[in-house]
């Protein structure tokens, strides 16, 4: 049937490739295999999800209830706009004992539910929604806070998300993203320095071998002027780091600079280049101002003129949102 289908495509009979599977449908509506191939059909072949989708949610509703099924059948819910619903059944996988955070590479129901918060635009609906979330699963109280704050941060409501983040770590003092995350705002912001190393190293007390936990240690380090101390904590950020992140690199390369290590931080610099990635989903500053700064820096070291380095510490700018740690 799916050489078929492919066949009347190439040719031109699509109408013909319709009719042939609601025929088949209306035989056998729930004939698994059958589904499969439509779904394919109508999503991947002809683009028509306004067919295909239907068909594809009757053929998951089929399928035992698993972590893959209810990922799969909340994703489907997603892009239908029916957050509601795909949060409902990932909070009944939860409650139900599967993984929040499955090994490998799986879509796990703790990232379906990040998705559809981070997709509710309304501030109210959001609020709904995540005070909901918590109270249904207090067990996650913690990581589902931490990720409301954040989204208040990275639609540059900063206020609202430190407030957040204080109150959360009233309630859990060593959650180390929060720590972590509050801290590096801070850093950023040239704002707290000291309060924001205490708190970063909470979360590298925790989390020992976490690359972005390092990262920020040591660059508040560097914001409090403590340039060697800097540069040792971001070479073990760097050494922790396997995909060789470009903030981790150009940090290094901004401390050892400061250090006197010129000829080394040129090194970083260019490395770091090298391991810029393209993403357009990137929307905190500093990662969106990474490539211009270090051609500017690397332009400078070739000119034997001064490079821009991060600054020490001076305030930030009002209203300046904060990357992502």
């Amino acid at each position: 049937l799916n050489h078929l289908l492919e066949l009347l495509v190439l040719t031109d009979r699509r109408p013909e490739s319709i009719d042939l599977i609601d025929a088949r449908l209306a035989k056998a509506p729930n004939d698994q295999k059958l589904l499969a191939i439509a779904v394919s059909h109508f999503i991947h072949r002809l683009e028509n999800n306004e067919r295909g989708d239907p068909l594809y949610e009757r053929l998951l509703r089929l399928r035992p209830t698993g972590p893959d099924r209810d990922v799969s059948l909340a994703l489907l819910y997603l892009r239908q706009s029916r957050h509601d619903q795909a949060l409902d059944i990932m909070v009944a996988a939860i409650e139900r004992g599967d993984p929040i955070e499955p090994p490998g590479p799986a879509i796990s129901p703790m990232d379906v539910i990040q998705h559809a918060l981070k997709q509710t635009e309304d501030s109210v609906e959001l609020d709904r929604r995540a005070a909901s979330l918590i109270k249904r699963l207090p067990q996650h109280e913690a990581d589902l806070w931490f990720y409301w704050a954040w989204l208040y941060e990275s639609r540059d409501n900063h206020d609202r998300s430190e407030r957040m983040m204080l109150e959360l770590l009233e309630k859990h003092p060593d959650h180390a993203q929060t720590n972590n995350s509050l801290g590096y705002v801070w850093a950023y912001r040239n704002k707290n320095l000291e309060r924001a190393r205490e708190l970063i190293e909470r979360a590298v007390n925790a989390v020992p071998d976490q690359a972005a936990y390092l990262d920020s240690l040591g660059w508040v380090h560097y914001k409090l002027g403590d340039f060697d101390k800097a540069v040792a904590w971001l070479k073990r950020a760097k050494a922790a780091n396997q995909q060789n992140d470009s903030i981790i690199l150009d940090h290094v390369g901004d401390a050892l600079y400061r250090t006197g290590k010129k000829t080394e931080a040129i090194k970083y610099w260019r490395l770091a280049k090298r391991n810029l990635r393209v993403d357009g989903e990137i929307t905190d500053p500093e990662r969106l101002s990474l490539p211009k700064r270090l051609a500017q820096k690397i332009k400078a070291a070739q000119t034997n003129s001064e490079p821009q380095l991060a600054e020490v510490p001076h305030k930030a700018p009002d209203g300046e949102a904060a990357p992502t740690p």
